[in-house]
Parts: structure tokens; C-alpha cells; sequence
């Protein structure tokens, strides 16, 4: 970006395209001795650029469409709902939002 338009100047990332992919909750950012609020607050979603960003989320489960198997269908869409369950904090949590998350035993094989 050696060259940059005049009018795109005072745009975020000068009038580019950026594009990000993967799951906020799961890539947190590293604070050298940084406590739990640290790094909550230098996540992305905390920068002062995030008012500008446009987040695309995947709507359809493409393991599960190329699956013949009704039982592997059901086993991936139960794996599915738990993942997200845990990522959506539906999970039971003490004061401090810890706990214990039991594995299913089918994930486990």
C-alpha cells in the first residue's frame, strides 16, 4: 500500500477490503500478564475499528449436507448444537462464568 488515494485517506484500512475469518469466542489475543478483563477488552470486537467492520456469520452446516448416513447426520448435528451451546455461554456457570463441561462420549471416539 505504497500509494494511497487521496479520497480513501481517511477511510479505515484506506478504502481496503480486509476480510477475517474464524470464531471470536475461540481467538482470543495474547496480554503478557493480563487478567481476564485485559483481554476481553484487546479483542477486535473491542477496537474503536469495529464500528466500521460487517460480520457475515455461516448459516448452513456443509459436514452435514454431505453425509449419507441418517445416524452420522444426527451424531454431527448433536456435536454441532453442544459446540455452540458452549460458545454461546448456555452452559451452567458459577459466579466467575466457570465450570464443568462434560464431554459426550461419542466425541470421544
Amino acid at each position: 500500500m505504497k500509494v494511497v488515494d487521496e479520497k480513501n485517506s481517511k477511510k479505515s484500512f484506506g478504502g481496503k477490503v480486509v476480510v477475517r475469518g474464524g470464531d471470536f469466542r475461540q481467538i482470543l489475543p495474547v496480554v503478557k500478564k493480563g487478567s481476564r478483563y485485559d483481554i476481553v477488552k484487546a479483542a477486535i470486537n473491542y477496537s474503536k475499528l469495529w464500528k466500521h467492520c460487517k460480520v457475515f456469520t455461516l448459516s448452513e452446516n456443509m459436514r452435514l449436507a454431505n453425509q449419507e448416513s441418517v445416524q452420522s447426520v444426527a451424531e454431527i448435528k448433536e456435536f454441532a448444537e453442544w459446540i455452540l451451546k458452549i460458545g454461546d455461554g448456555n452452559m451452567k456457570l458459577n459466579e466467575n462464568g466457570e465450570g464443568i463441561i462434560e464431554i459426550p462420549q461419542t466425541s470421544l471416539n
